[in-house]
């Protein structure tokens, strides 16, 4: 209505100045000024927004076709009541200050042939919430590989309903066959039922920075192994959750990418719950804590290299019970102001027991370890498995049930 109003006010004002011409004579009383014109138009403009945004807000229940640009209204609190599962089969975008509520169980999922750009400023963000207080919609589930995916000065709140196996706020990738990425900067999930970012198999991150996650009733965050490296981008905050991890996800071993990267430090713990690969050679920061899950094992295979100092030592610990081993697998592991407790609660495949196990096959592994604690384990404190243990400055070995090292 607002468009057409103007295409008619300009219509008019530009048929009249043709057919006057520059070499016309008007005649006074029978012609109207650019001014008043100009005035015209502006009352026919701010009346038609008026009338828009007293209309409330545009209904999107998936029976008519949908926009290919979701815009903010001036004057209206919410330009957009999203009633159904809407699902992006084109490039889509949303504007600065949009404002869509979703009914309960409702939300975006970005197909495979789609994309989103949800652009906001520091001024305009752009807000996707709940239509109504207590409500839980089931968020953004991003399926597509679009490098188009962006999400830039968004705040998402009240999101994370389930929507069968899948929960998160915003869910990035699923399994091998569902594959997402997404650039993420400047935004705020609060609320979330479940988890508030979930990074799954199939899932990439661009980007990742100043991300803050709050009010979750799950982790912060779940990412792949793959994007553990994402999690560092400046300004990101993961506490203020049910649960105060950063937690990194078991895949299928087909999807790990052969990818040095470094687990920063974070405001959050990481938290290993299953048994799980890393590929290529990880670093991990001074201070950083792993907390590995029950019976869980954390396989390297690529070096690791875990370099603490004396005021931010780097720890490695079970979550409850003990957990099962650190493997490594290949040579130049490195260990250094390290605490390394609780392991060995499970053997290997060879019946080792250990907090740390050295492979033998493919050529073989080794480990340089200094200034450590290692301590508590259900076996040996290393399974040193004939491979070299070269040992430097204060280790401290104690309380493992089978011994310090193996031969």
């Amino acid at each position: 209505m607002r468009a057409y109003s103007l295409l008619l006010a300009s219509f008019a004002t530009t048929s009249f100045l043709a057919l006057v011409g520059p070499g016309c004579t008007v005649v006074p009383g029978n012609t109207t000024s650019d001014a008043g014109a100009d005035a015209n138009v502006s009352t026919e403009v701010d009346a038609s927004a008026a009338a828009d945004a007293a209309a409330g807000p545009v209904v999107v229940d998936c029976m008519a076709p949908l926009p290919e640009t979701f815009v903010h209204t001036p004057g209206r609190a919410v330009d957009y009541l999203v009633t159904c599962e809407v699902r992006l089969t084109r490039a889509t975008k949303i504007t600065a200050g949009t404002v869509i509520a979703f009914e309960a169980k409702t939300g975006f999922v970005v197909d495979k042939a789609g994309s989103l750009d949800a652009t906001g400023t520091a001024d305009a963000p752009i807000l996707l919430r709940a239509a109504s207080a207590g409500a839980k919609w089931t968020g953004l589930e991003i399926f597509s590989k679009s490098a188009a995916n962006t999400l830039n000065h968004v705040k998402i709140v009240d999101a994370g309903a389930r929507n069968v196996d899948l929960a998160g706020a915003v869910l990035v990738g699923a399994a091998s066959f569902a594959e997402g990425n997404v650039s993420i900067r400047d935004c705020v999930i609060e609320g979330s039922a479940t988890v508030g970012l979930s990074v799954g198999e199939g899932g990439e991150l661009e980007a990742l920075e100043r991300l803050v996650v709050q009010g979750s009733g799950d982790a912060g965050v779940e990412v792949n192994p793959n994007v553990i490296a994402r999690l560092g981008g400046a300004g990101n905050k993961f506490a203020g959750n049910a649960k105060n991890v950063a937690r990194v996800l078991a895949v299928n071993t087909s999807t790990l990418r052969d990818a040095s990267q470094t687990w920063s430090l974070l405001d959050v713990p990481y938290h290993v719950p299953k048994s799980t690969q890393f590929r290529g050679i990880q670093t991990v920061a001074a201070g950083v804590t792993v907390v590995v899950g029950k019976d869980a094992a954390l396989g390297f295979d690529g070096a690791l290299k875990a370099i603490g100092t004396e005021s931010q030592r780097i720890s490695i610990k079970p979550d409850t019970g003990g957990f099962a081993r650190v493997d490594l697998v290949t040579k130049g592991n490195v260990l250094e102001r390290c605490d390394i407790s609780g392991g060995g609660s499970i053997p290997n495949a060879f019946g080792h027991r250990g907090n740390i196990v050295l492979s033998a096959d493919s050529g073989g592994s080794d480990v340089s370890i200094r200034d450590c604690v290692i301590e508590g384990s259900a076996g040996f404190g290393v399974v040193a498995n004939g491979q070299p243990v070269t040992e430097s400055g204060t280790n401290t070995f104690r309380n493992n049930a089978s011994g310090n090292i193996s031969p």
